[in-house]
């Protein structure tokens, strides 16, 4: 039995006893298995690993590791041709924790227990200098990790206020400000806390404190809104401070990927895009079999853009993402984007009415991509099990057409330019299939590397007039005076003008 430890100092124990690795890169690529659920496959880890090494020698290094860790593991490393995982019985903490707070337990003590699990931040104290993009994931999975123990943290916080043990809800976001004091949404919860315990005199140093803090850290004041909490407290006017909605505002609850939920505050104006939300408007009423990509720098807005069009086209909006470190996972963007219809609440409408209109073939062929979404028969969906691509594609493209027929559909799928080849190939498909449905094909993607398979798929669609490109530029001076208005209505001019430089026009 293996047990892998990896929030705080990364301990690896098997039968319970603590198993010591030698070699460093080795105990990053368990660690990096281990995080991950799904096997990970060889080009993934000899792009994370060895990047500098030509094909062949990076390989032999791959099966030379792979072999000094079977003789430490036994069997809880399994490998085939194209992917490694670990048993599936390996106990992981980070999958345990990421399980629990993906829906936090109402129950206070099991929410608890999960967040003990928190030692520290992933992997702590643990680095490969000489492997860049591995200490990329790292950061970014640190950062991820962080974000979750503050949800789960600020949850546990509105589960102990909602019984009045204000001491346990303050000790609670405490925790999660000692991962950055600056959230002010968790200060301006203390704030409030301090008050419903008695305590109005910590209220009003806490209030003091932040607003210091915030002025040296980033030259601002308190929000708005902690002044309004903060003024209701001096004037004893605090009597809307309490009951269970006060309390929840800033807890973050599960969703799936979806560009309105990746939207900056909705009080910055959207702005400098009028041209690509009118070309991505026709586009959809134009019902063309066309695949629209928004391109650009990390950063230029095209999320912002994407969720503007899909609130202002009032379609069914079926988004998934491309992961750097999964492009070795067949059709996992599509899976994500199809995933997404489970939470809408008109799912059971949407899919009786599919079952009405598409062959009952090519919905057993969908059913293979995403059981879950149980939209064909089981009798049919054992008839289907046999994999043929053509035919996946093809219940796909039904699918789809099946849901455009009752309402607009935009299929988009984010960060496209780390998409698997299949991902890419059936996105082709769709675009050439055609159809006189509302089905609008759109992607983000930051520019294409020349000779990958996205480059090739674009350069394929560009010949048969098949592609939308629409390249994100920079803000422009008029655009970022009227951001400066808006924040700032008294300050706009000297505030637009620090804005220009500082910002470089990138939103």
């Amino acid at each position: 039995m293996l047990s892998v430890l990896l929030l705080g100092e990364p301990q690896l124990l098997l039968d319970g006893r603590r198993l010591n690795i030698t070699r460093r890169k080795s105990r990053a690529l368990l660690y990096t298995l281990a995080a991950r659920a799904q096997p990970l496959s060889r080009d993934t880890l000899l792009a994370l690993f060895w990047p500098d090494l030509d094909r062949a020698s990076a390989q032999q290094t791959l099966r030379t590791t792979l072999h000094g860790l079977r003789k430490s593991l036994a069997s809880a490393i399994s490998t085939d041709d194209n992917h490694i995982r670990l048993a599936a019985d390996t106990d992981v903490d980070v999958r345990r924790f990421e399980s629990a707070l993906a829906a936090p337990s109402p129950d206070i003590q099991s929410l608890a227990a999960t967040l003990a699990l928190y030692r520290g931040d992933f992997l702590s104290g643990f680095s490969l200098p000489d492997a860049p993009e591995f200490e990329d994931w790292l950061g970014g999975e640190r950062e991820r990790y962080r974000r979750l123990a503050v949800r789960g943290l600020s949850t546990l916080a509105r589960l102990n206020e909602a019984r009045r043990d204000y001491a346990a809800a303050l000790d609670a976001l405490d925790r999660a400000l000692a991962f950055n004091a600056l959230q002010e949404d968790l200060q301006r919860d203390c704030i409030r806390l301090h008050y419903l315990a008695g305590d109005r005199a910590g209220a009003i140093r806490r209030y003091d404190t932040l607003r210091k803090l915030l002025d040296e850290e980033m030259g601002v004041p308190p929000m708005a809104e902690t002044r309004a909490v903060y003024d209701a407290i001096i004037s004893d006017r605090a009597t809307d401070l309490s009951g269970p909605q006060a309390g929840a505002s800033h807890v973050a609850q599960p969703f799936p990927f979806s560009p309105e939920n990746h939207l900056p505050a909705a009080d910055l104006p959207f702005t400098g895009r009028a041209g690509e939300l009118r070309s991505l408007r026709e586009m959809l009423s134009a019902r063309g079999h066309v695949l629209a990509i928004v391109e650009g720098e990390p950063g230029i807005g095209k999320s912002r853009l994407v969720g503007e069009f899909i609130r202002a086209s009032n379609a069914l909006a079926l988004t998934g993402a491309a992961h750097e470190l999964e492009h070795g996972l067949p059709y996992l963007p599509i899976i994500e984007a199809l995933r997404s219809l489970q939470s809408r609440p008109d799912w059971p409408a949407l899919r009786a009415e599919v079952r009405a209109h598409v062959p009952p073939v090519w919905l057993a062929q969908a059913d293979r991509l995403l059981p879950e979404l149980e939209i064909a028969d089981p009798v049919m969906g054992q008839a289907a099990a046999s994999p043929d691509e053509s035919r996946l594609w093809e219940g796909i493209s039904h699918l789809l057409l099946g849901l455009a027929r009752q309402h607009p559909v935009v299929l988009f799928i984010d960060d496209l330019h780390w998409a698997d080849s299949s991902t890419l190939a059936l996105l082709g498909y769709l675009v050439r299939r055609g159809t006189a449905a509302p089905l609008l094909c759109l992607a983000a993607v930051r520019p294409v590397a020349p000779r990958s398979s996205l480059a090739a798929l674009l350069q394929t669609l560009t010949r048969e007039d098949r592609l939308l490109r629409l390249p994100l530029p920079r803000l422009t001076a008029d655009d970022i005076s009227r951001i400066a208005e808006r924040i700032s209505p008294a300050f706009a001019v000297p505030l637009a003008l620090w804005l220009a430089p500082a910002s470089e026009g990138n939103p």
